[in-house]
């Protein structure tokens, strides 16, 4: 999903974004659309004012072939879920409604809009120190356990699903919003395939580089998956590289199902580095001076058979 929010001024409605969606007024009830932030995998994302509070939102109108009284069942039932939480670190859904239009009524999803840039802007801008790193992901983790203190997976966690405010606040972005029929080619989309993301039996909901491996595998998963892919981040926020990569889509699920990432780099800005390496280097003088007792004893034990 793209961000739902970005540096700019209170929406001001104009008629050219009324026109560009063929949404009017009326139509939209009490909001106002200003302009298009961008598209995910469910639909187009825009930003509104919602009338009635006189408050920004971020408004997804979403695709017409999510319009399946299955699909609209579990898009419910998982806003519903989104909506019960209420974590200072987590977007806010605030409703999910209909618009009546020519060719029939289209489902669309309010929720929080936030004014920033996400994890993914911010490393491609510059690289994180990692005092700043550590800060995000522990916001990331709390928001996370939050979620699943009420039984929520989130199943896509990554740094574009996560908004970072000018003044340092995570927000998490789209809980239970799982991308349906998305191209497998697409490494950095939200796909789904099979029964839904939380049905067993070979579905498969996420990003294939911040995949769990029981998720890779197509089966059911839980907060640990979410754990797994925060780790991912974390990891490729520190080393500048996504912690599973490849040319392609069965690269990156190998990577996931069968490597484990390269080890990370020391880093100058690490302030325990000083006390880590003493400890670290006698253990490490420990194990080799081992090992030479283990070569001797060998050798020894061959010249007396």
């Amino acid at each position: 999903m793209p961000p739902v929010g970005a540096a700019r001024p209170r929406p001001r409605a104009s008629p050219a974004a009324h026109n560009a969606v063929g949404v009017t007024e009326e139509r939209a009830a009490r909001y106002r659309i200003v302009e298009r932030l961008g598209q995910g995998g469910m639909g187009d994302v825009y930003l509104a004012e919602d009338l009635r509070l006189r408050r920004p939102v971020a408004l997804k109108l979403l695709r017409p072939d999510l319009r399946d009284d299955q699909a609209c069942a579990q898009l419910l039932q998982e806003a519903r879920a989104a909506s019960a939480l209420n974590h200072p670190n987590i977007a806010v859904v605030y409703e999910v409604d209909e618009l009546d239009r020519g060719q029939g009524p289209e489902r669309f999803i309010a929720m929080e809009y936030v004014a920033g840039r996400t994890l993914a802007q911010l490393a491609q801008a510059a690289p994180l120190q990692l005092e700043r790193v550590l800060d995000l992901a522990s916001q990331v983790a709390e928001a996370l356990a939050e979620a699943h203190a009420r039984g929520l997976v989130h199943r896509d966690v990554k740094p574009s699903n996560v908004m970072v405010t000018s003044g340092g606040r995570v927000k998490v972005l789209d809980f239970g919003l799982a991308t349906r029929g998305t191209a497998f080619d697409d490494l950095a989309a939200t796909w789904t395939r099979g029964a839904g993301a939380r049905s067993p039996g070979g579905a498969l909901a996420g990003t294939l580089a911040y995949m769990a491996p029981e998720q890779a595998r197509g089966q059911e998963v839980d907060a640990r998956a979410d754990v797994f892919a925060l780790g991912a981040l974390v990891y490729e926020l520190l080393a500048g590289r996504p912690a599973f990569a490849g040319q392609n889509a069965v690269q990156v699920l190998e990577a996931v199902l069968t490597r484990d990432p390269a080890p990370l780099e020391p880093r100058a800005d690490d302030p325990r580095r000083p006390a880590l390496e003493e400890p670290a280097g006698r253990r490490a003088d420990h194990h080799r001076q081992r090992h030479r007792a283990r070569q001797v004893d060998r050798q020894a034990d061959g010249k007396t058979r």
